[in-house]
């Protein structure tokens, strides 16, 4: 068994050997060299440099330059380093055909062969070879192991070094390096860390910096922690290494912590350790540690030719929200990739500007950089934002064409998700039906589907398939369908599902449970069991849960709870305009008039409303405002003349930032053509009785996506059946 193998018998040693070789066979013995040949080391150089920049036919032309002058059979020497350029260049097979001509092939000639086909990807090929050598030696060992890793066949690479013990070769510190290279599995992760500690490998600073890395990839940042803490000598690789794990894995501050910790050190940071630190900025969103990186990398002249480290920057501007910032360091960059492409992609869509995504893409498309997984994802979600069905059918086209969906999940998840937010859940569960796998977010995303639509029906059926099929439901989709049931008035349901979430899948609530519960309560009138959850959860930061108490108190006109609900929300944010609307139509609920106007005031004050929604920068604000509130006083008398009635006053209508984007979506679209809006809030009431009317007297299909729910209006009438906010 595996265990025993990885015991050390008491004759092995350690070995003296290096893995230097493989980069240059020259640092052997080179037999067969003539001392008359002075122009014998230019003609290594000239062979190391092709190889290093893939000049395959001035290779071959100095191949044939070699044979004229050393004959068809040069040194062994000179025909490793032959092989090692051709390997370089990509060219396995004049690499296997000077191989050949080796008369007595060593065991160098043997390893650089084995390298060539490692490094362009023909593992099997480098197996083939690795088993016909007669006395494989350490560094052979090594580098068939490195090959494994390398290629992403890391099971294989687990089992040589086991079985390099067992044939009797010592493993070097090199080994060491290249098997923790391929371990992703921590068990082993563990038995390899233990027979490095048995080898006294554990004092070298490149196995110590390996083994870092190793627990880091893997997730367990306390032992790289652990390990880190007893290195007695430590470089930048050692901490970029112990920060890059922390970032991987979501745990931006600690690792600027410890960029704190290294600087402190005086350990001057290089362009690794500024990529990990940008990481740790986007997932936290500390947009000033980003942009005094952006200045260090700019004054030590790194950025503008080092593609990872200026992606890494488009990235941590475009997850902070400071796209303007992402786009100028991307139009800079010397070399723009997909991965380039994908961050400034995703930060678009992140920060719900589908527009600007897909302009992008298209831009990507003209630049004939070909998309990878990752792009594809983020443009479905980009054709959710925007509602464009022609574009996500378009993707979904391709992605059947290449047979990515086939071997993505994620892809098909992302497709379900993009036909659901237009509105068109018969194709979302048609390419439901078509995965091949299906994971409990494939699942959660099918159901979020019809819940946004309103169909609570076929939620719940599909939740009961779901658990029929063995598939654990997670987090999310218990926020799902508390959602669901708490639209649909089904408190039953919601408080059974509530209690089968903890008793049945361990799954403690977090705030976004509870404010589905409350919300549940709420729009029951069960304010002594809403308030239960309410202090539970009363010292939270979460906005949507205040804003949900507010619709609660609107709807059954409870002042003082409403009062605390608003001022905790202001408390978050001052400027949200939901929170103000909701407590002046309380005060009106009960004929506080004089409060009423005093919110109202407080809202023009403090909040921008339409002209500066959502941060985003937008040119011609006051002439799209001027026009988009025209529009809405146009509609407010067709309504009037047809004997419908809004309110008071024809303002009524322009309370709403989602109205005036509907009247500048109707002012800018043929007549009869559909209309997509996108915002990140609750439909109130008031908002959705407004435009089932301006779809009835415009004639215009109307998709609002909200927070939690998908509205289509058409002829006065909304698919959600009723199910919009307070």
């Amino acid at each position: 068994m595996l265990p025993q193998l990885w015991k050390r018998t008491q004759q092995m040693k350690r070995p003296s050997s290096s893995f230097s070789s493989l980069s240059a066979p020259e640092s052997h013995s080179k037999e067969g060299m003539r001392k008359e040949d002075v122009g014998f080391g230019n003609v290594i150089e000239t062979l190391k440099r092709y190889g290093h920049n893939k000049s395959l036919q001035e290779g071959r032309a100095m191949h044939s330059h070699i044979i004229v002058r050393y004959g068809q059979n040069p040194s062994s020497f000179l025909s490793n380093c032959l092989v090692q350029m051709y390997g370089l260049c990509g060219s396995t097979e004049d690499a296997k055909n000077t191989f050949d001509r080796i008369i007595n092939p060593n065991n160098v000639s043997w390893t650089v062969l084995i390298k060539a086909y490692s490094q362009n990807g023909e593992v099997s090929k480098a197996r083939d070879v690795f088993d016909k050598m007669p006395h494989p030696d350490v560094i052979a060992w090594n580098t068939m192991i490195a090959a494994y890793a390398q290629n992403g066949c890391c099971q294989d690479a687990i089992e040589h070094f086991v079985k390099m013990q067992i044939c009797g070769s010592n493993p070097s510190n090199v080994t060491a390096i290249c098997v923790l290279d391929a371990c992703i599995d921590m068990q082993v992760g563990y038995k390899i860390h233990n027979s490095i500690i048995e080898f006294h490998f554990e004092d070298d600073i490149i196995v110590g910096n390996a083994l870092v890395t190793m627990y880091g990839r893997c997730g367990e940042t306390h032992e790289a922690e652990g390990v880190f803490m007893k290195m007695k000598a430590r470089n930048v690789v050692t901490w970029s290494a112990l920060i890059g794990g922390y970032a991987r894995h979501g745990f931006g501050e600690e690792a600027l912590k410890c960029f704190r910790h290294m600087n402190d050190a005086r350990i001057r940071p290089n362009a690794v350790t500024y990529v990990c630190v940008l990481n740790a900025c986007g997932i936290v969103g500390s947009l000033e540690i980003g942009k005094y990186i952006d200045a260090e990398v700019r004054k030590q002249g790194l950025l503008w030719n080092n593609v990872l480290l200026g992606t890494a920057l488009v990235d941590m501007y475009s997850k902070c929200g400071a796209l303007k910032n992402a786009r100028e360091i991307f139009e800079k960059l010397s070399v723009r990739n997909i991965v380039s492409w994908s961050a400034l992609i995703g930060g678009y869509v992140q920060h719900g500007l589908g527009e600007d995504a897909l302009k992008c893409f298209k831009q990507m498309n003209d630049a004939r950089v070909r998309p990878n997984g990752v792009t594809y994802v983020c443009i479905l979600k980009a054709c959710g934002i925007v509602g464009s069905l022609e574009i996500g059918e378009a993707i979904h086209a391709e992605l059947r064409k290449q047979g990515l969906l086939e071997k993505d999940v994620v892809l098909g998840n992302a497709l379900i998700d993009m036909y659901s937010k237009c509105g068109v859940p018969e194709k979302a569960q048609e390419v439901f039906n078509q995965l091949l796998v299906r994971n409990v977010v494939s699942w959660s995303t099918l159901i979020n589907g019809h819940a946004q639509l309103g169909q609570t029906n076929v939620v719940l059926n599909l939740y009961r398939q779901m658990i029929a099929e063995g598939i654990v439901p997670n987090s999310v989709t218990f926020i799902v369908l508390l959602t669901a049931c708490s639209h649909a008035g089904l408190m039953e349901e919601g408080e059974q599902l509530f209690h089968e979430m903890r008793a049945a899948y361990c799954l403690e609530p977090i705030l976004e449970h509870y404010t589905c519960m409350i919300d549940l309560f709420g729009r029951a009138g069960h304010f002594d069991k809403m308030k239960t959850l309410i202090d539970k959860v009363s010292n939270s930061r979460y906005l949507p849960l205040f804003l949900t108490v507010l619709g609660a108190c609107r709807k059954w006109r409870n002042v003082k709870l409403g009062r605390w609900a608003f001022e905790q929300a202001i408390g978050l944010d001052e400027r949200c305009s939901a929170a103000y609307v909701c407590m002046k139509n309380i005060y009106v609920s009960v004929g506080m008039e004089i409060e009423s106007e005093l919110i109202e005031a407080w809202r023009l004050k403090n909040n921008k409303a339409w002209k500066n929604r959502d941060g985003i920068e937008t040119e011609h604000k006051d002439y799209q405002y001027t026009h988009a509130y025209a529009k809405l006083v146009e509609i407010n008398k067709k309504l009037s003349q047809e004997g419908y009635s809004l309110g008071k006053s024809e303002n009524v209508l322009c309370c709403h930032s989602e109205n005036l984007d509907v009247a500048w979506a109707l002012i800018n679209t043929p007549k009869g053509m559909p209309i997509h809006i996108t915002k990140n809030v609750r439909v109130c009431h008031a908002l959705h009785s407004d435009i089932s009317f301006i779809s009835m007297v415009e004639k215009r299909r109307i998709q609002v996506n909200g927070a939690r729910c998908i509205h289509i209006f058409e002829d006065g009438l909304c698919m959600c059946n009723n199910q919009y906010g307070y």
